[in-house]
């Protein structure tokens, strides 16, 4: 008389499955961060070519013109300080800093 052997199929176990699942947590997070940091260069390098952009109109700008653009005036920087104020949030109340900065700046106190 022969028994025949059943083959019990093996199932994989809950620590397995959780070894596994902890592993590519790890590595999702090391390729996330890898990622973030290669954004970070893009940005930096995004800003110099603005940068070198600019320099470059700049340039362009005095041969055409034989002098560099004039600078704003006292009533032109006031307009832009009362347009951003609203949005900046500093104690104090943030047009009378915005204010006192121009004016240092311009030499006027």
């Amino acid at each position: 008389m022969r028994v025949q052997r059943v083959r019990q199929a093996r199932a994989f176990t809950l620590v397995e499955i959780l070894i596994v699942v902890i592993i590519l947590g790890i590595l999702a997070t090391i390729i996330i961060g890898l990622f973030s940091n290669g954004t970070k260069d893009a940005s930096a390098a995004s800003l110099k070519d603005n940068l070198r952009s600019m320099r470059s109109q700049l340039q362009l700008y005095v041969a055409q013109h034989g002098n560099y653009p004039a600078l704003a005036t006292f009533e032109q920087q006031m307009t832009y300080a009362t347009m951003i104020a609203p949005k900046l949030t500093i104690q104090g109340g943030t047009t009378e800093i915005l204010r006192g900065i121009i004016a240092r700046g311009l030499g006027l106190r």
